[in-house]
């Protein structure tokens, strides 16, 4: 893994794309150091598709057109964050 991918997160809002989120995971893939998935309360297997391809998956009880705001970025840095600290303890 090179230095520049190492350092690119993707945050990728999804609710009930069980049949894409994996085609747009793979896709970003050579470009992502890590992938996080926040889930927009979705009712098929969107989080559980994410997950097999190892995505983060956090999921929001909002839907995702109410996540498309700044309260979006902050979740998903902070959840990348988390994430961060707790692989370095």
């Amino acid at each position: 893994m090179n230095e520049t991918r190492k350092k690119i997160s993707v945050a990728i809002l999804a609710r009930n794309e069980e049949d894409t989120v994996g085609k747009v995971i793979e896709a970003v893939r050579s470009y992502a150091g890590e992938t996080l998935v926040v889930d927009g309360n979705s009712t098929d297997g969107t989080a559980e598709v994410a997950r097999s391809l190892g995505a983060l998956v956090k999921r929001s009880e909002e839907h995702t057109s109410e996540l498309q705001s700044h309260s979006f970025i902050s979740y998903a840095v902070f959840c990348l964050k988390k994430k961060k600290k707790q692989q370095n303890t």
